[in-house]
């Protein structure tokens, strides 16, 4: 499944990209392993978001353990992920449902995002991107929503924009080169 498929309709998006002069399958594997919060601003803007609670790590693969959905993962290619909730509450009040779920959910008083990480073949290696899409179903929750957009917005792209840079610096760095 890929984005597209998994949320044609949207109220919002973001998107951010940037090359890095490493293989598709260094990318991938560096994406798939990579601790964001190494990065001082990810860590502190997710311990805001959550309320004061330390994470010991933050991988894609914690995400899963948060309440986020793996939609779909192609090797070398994509990372799909979604989430739902009313991402506008203290607690974001995170719905669990089978992946299987994701496209059909259309629940009144909740949203769903998915994000994905793209990696495309580039002539310097690799165009990685991400791209966030929200989907409220009614009015209320859509105005609900854009009002915390408006001011969650920079914070999530710069989470986004760092994450890219950390893996992009990762597979860069002669320490990773073999």
């Amino acid at each position: 499944m890929t984005l597209h498929e998994a949320m044609p309709d949207y109220d919002v998006r973001e998107y951010h990209q940037t090359v890095i002069n490493a293989s598709r399958e260094e990318v991938y594997r560096t994406m798939k392993t990579m601790d964001f919060r190494a990065s001082v601003i990810v860590r502190a803007l997710l311990l805001i978001r959550s309320g004061g609670r330390k994470a010991k790590a933050v991988t894609l693969e914690t995400f899963w353990q948060r309440g986020f959905l793996l939609l779909s993962d192609v090797p070398n290619i994509e990372v799909l992920i979604g989430l739902v909730g009313r991402f506008w509450t203290p607690t974001g009040c995170l719905q669990e449902i089978p992946p299987s779920q994701f496209v059909s959910f259309k629940d009144p008083g909740y949203a769903k995002s998915a994000f994905n990480f793209l990696i495309h073949d580039h002539t310097s290696g690799s165009l990685l991107t991400t791209e966030t899409r929200v989907k409220c179903f009614r009015n209320p929750e859509r105005i609900f929503f854009r009002c915390y957009w408006t001011v969650i917005r920079p914070f999530s792209g710069l989470i986004r924009k760092e994450m890219l840079r950390q893996i992009k610096t990762a597979c860069e760095s002669q320490d990773i080169k073999t």
